[in-house]
């Protein structure tokens, strides 16, 4: 029984710490009552009460409206996107280091991926290049890389999903783009950057069809209200 939870209310006591507090309290029992709690939501404190059975996490923003979206976008759907990340490249490794450059150079020159907006190089050939993938990088905005043809390989520092084809890596970039899914990797992360564990968690759509942001909202069965908080939240 998660018996009381307190989410960012204690940063006050640790005026020159850049980080975030949580405590809770828990009780060896069965599941008795919802958990009672507060959430520092931008300097507002907000009480709650909720049944976190079925979360196997819990958000930094604690609101109705926000966990239920979590609650039909990704408790209740039980296939998710196929995530993967290649390590064979890591900039952070030293086996690795010898094998990347930043600038392309006689011997480097095989593009990889490293970031949403830097592209390194390396002297094998990346396991990835020649197939066709959506990419999304774990530091900056989420938003996700395509690469129809193959042309990249990428490093360690983001998660990828394998494409059939062309068309398919078309649709997903579209699904991974829309407001809902931003929405959902942007709030639900708990960290400055995005965390690979809620991407995993994405829940898989029909890449055969081209959705628009309306539709994805019906398709989840969202309400005008959870809607709002998204439109306000992506814009």
């Amino acid at each position: 029984q998660l018996v009381h939870l307190e989410v960012n209310t204690i940063g006050h006591y640790f005026p020159n710490v850049g980080s975030a507090f949580s405590w809770y309290i828990i009780k060896k029992t069965p599941y008795v009552h919802p958990t009672h709690g507060r959430c520092g939501i931008k300097k507002t404190i907000v009480n709650f009460e909720y049944d976190f059975r079925g979360f196997n996490f819990i958000p930094l923003k604690i609101t109705d409206t926000l966990l239920s979206i979590t609650q039909k976008v990704i408790i209740q759907r039980s296939e998710k996107i196929d995530f993967h990340r290649d390590t064979t490249l890591h900039g952070g490794s030293k086996r690795s280091q010898r094998h990347i450059s930043s600038s392309k150079t006689a011997t480097h020159t095989y593009p990889l991926m490293n970031t949403s907006t830097i592209i390194v190089y390396s002297d094998i050939i990346p396991p990835m290049m020649g197939i066709s993938k959506v990419w999304i990088p774990e530091s900056g905005h989420p938003r996700p890389i395509a690469d129809s043809n193959g042309e990249f390989g990428v490093t360690n520092n983001g998660l990828y999903v394998a494409c059939s084809n062309a068309g398919e890596v078309v649709s997903l970039t579209r699904i991974l783009s829309s407001k809902l899914f931003q929405f959902i990797m942007r709030e639900l992360k708990w960290s400055g950057f995005n965390s690979a564990w809620i991407i995993r968690q994405l829940p898989k759509v029909d890449t055969s069809h081209s959705w628009t942001d309306a539709e994805l909202y019906r398709h989840f069965n969202l309400t005008d209200e959870e809607i709002k908080l998204i439109e306000d939240t992506v814009k």
